[in-house]
């Protein structure tokens, strides 16, 4: 009989306890659906119709080759803004919904991602708890986003930036997992780490020279802290991001986009910019309540998982040192290499790849600190009704998050615009409808009544030669289109 002695209790105490941690998932999994229903306003604009009719005239290959060769190097970008326009052609599908089913996607993409990082960060966590943080990870990230649009809603950004950002995290934290634990990278983790290496370092011109540090400092690391170096492993990993490297930076249209930008070139001036400008954006990133909350959120997370494996708190809080080093020299040297690339400081767009580096640097250095003082930790906290293993671990850390992202200033930003939100979409589908309908060739319609800047990035002009005007054209079968006031949509 002893042995079903406790049994009942036992089961209802873990259901409670599963019930607390899906309520807590369910305060950043509202904020997400939130911002999830807000990709069914998004619509193309500017670079999306460029890219779009190039598909439309010369297919995928041709088009990335022309694009190769005038513009950029960015040839897996150059393949997924293409998509929706594939899609429609293929399907018969509207454009503009092929377009919002391709943000979805890969928004889907990001989110299975985050749940797949916390698995390997914590494998023998529950399944409510990895959906906790999985969900409070990307509510986090959004909440902080240097402009959420072109994280989220426009494909250009999305393409160039978040993609390869997510894929390098994974890289990251896998790197950084299988030294800690001096687990040997297998046959099977090694063919899935290249393969992220090179859709990473095909994105854009920066990211292969963080994936080139961190393989270079994987390698370090293991040699001095005695795990095994698996040099072998880390030469595919190598090799496939240089020559993903090389196919970007050998572009031809790398130099032709360099000439139109005077400003690019000045070592000097971007090595000082640089540093002043990433400061000042990292004292605001650290500074941010949301930031400080999810570290607090992380912390008290990672001390009620069973406990960790038997690594010495010094190999622990040297990794941890080394994480946030990383993370702070691959994002001043993301801004160093834009100054100079183009002579104006980090775009907003590229601003978000390297808050999703800062955000898993601080995050895996939080982790990594908590697991070296983990006994200690657990002691502090006494065993019974407040202990870490009870409900109530998962309600205190709901209570830590849901004020400062729904107080975060990408969620303020939705309340305040909300109301021109469906009108925006409405201008837009009009737009479409006659601009698809039309045969006259030269047209001017009226710009949008309202302008909600979370989801929209600007909009025509009366100049029928420069963008959005020229590629809105094309797209059409228009010979020039311009913005007019008086002109009324059909």
């Amino acid at each position: 009989m002893n042995e079903f002695r406790g049994g009942p209790s036992r089961f209802i105490t873990s259901g409670v306890t599963t019930t607390s941690w899906l309520f807590a998932g369910l305060i950043p999994g509202i904020f997400l659906l939130r911002f999830l229903i807000l990709t069914f306003y998004a619509v193309p604009e500017h670079d999306d119709f460029c890219f779009s009719y190039m598909n439309l005239q010369h297919g995928f290959a041709e088009t990335i080759a022309i694009f190769y060769k005038t513009i950029s190097g960015r040839i897996l970008p150059l393949f997924l803004m293409q998509v929706p326009a594939g899609m429609s052609d293929a399907s018969g599908i509207d454009f503009f919904m092929c377009y919002v089913a391709t943000l979805v996607a890969l928004e889907a993409a990001f989110v299975a991602c985050f749940l797949f990082l916390a698995y390997r960060l914590w494998p023998r966590a529950s399944m409510p708890q990895l959906i906790c943080f999985g969900a409070a990870f990307a509510a986090t990230l959004v909440g902080t986003a240097p402009i959420v649009r072109e994280m989220l809603y426009w494909l250009p950004g999305v393409a160039c930036y978040m993609v390869p950002g997510t894929v390098f995290l994974l890289i990251f934290a896998e790197l950084v997992r299988s030294v800690e634990e001096t687990d040997n990278i297998t046959r099977l983790a090694t063919t899935m780490l290249a393969v992220g290496c090179l859709i990473a370092s095909l994105s854009n011109e920066f990211t292969a020279i963080w994936l080139i540090g961190l393989i270079s400092g994987s390698l370090a690391v293991r040699r001095i802290l005695g795990v095994p170096v698996q040099v072998r492993e880390h030469a595919i990993m190598a090799g496939v991001t240089l020559v993903g490297a090389i196919l970007v930076w050998l572009a031809p249209g790398n130099s032709a986009r360099m000439g139109q930008l005077p400003g690019a070139g000045n070592i000097g001036h971007s090595i000082t910019d640089g540093l002043v400008y990433s400061l000042s954006n990292l004292a605001r990133f650290v500074g941010d309540p949301a930031i400080l909350a999810w570290l607090l959120f992380v912390v008290i997370f990672t001390a009620a998982q069973p406990a960790p494996t038997n690594v010495s708190r010094r190999t622990r809080t040297l990794l941890a040192m080394l994480v946030t080093a990383f993370s702070l020299a691959c994002g001043y040297l993301t801004y160093v290499a834009h100054e100079y690339a183009t002579g104006l400081r980090l775009v907003p767009r590229a601003q978000n790849e390297t808050a999703v580096l800062l955000l898993f640097g601080l995050t895996m250095t939080a982790v990594l600190l908590t697991r070296a003082h983990y006994d200690l930790l657990r002691r502090l906290v006494p065993r019974g009704q407040h202990s870490f293993g009870t409900s109530s671990v998962p309600l205190l850390l709901a209570a830590i998050l849901v004020l400062p992202i729904y107080n975060s200033k990408t969620w303020k930003m939705v309340q305040s615009e909300q109301k021109y939100l469906h009108t925006f979409w409405l201008e837009s589908m009009q737009r479409h409808i006659y601009l698809t309908l039309l045969d006259q060739k030269n047209v001017a319609i009226p710009k949008h009544s309202v302008a909600p800047t979370i989801i929209m990035g600007g909009d025509i002009t009366d100049d029928p030669t420069r963008l959005p005007n020229d590629c809105l054209a094309r797209f059409y079968g228009k010979r020039t289109l311009i913005a007019a006031p008086g002109a009324a949509a059909k």
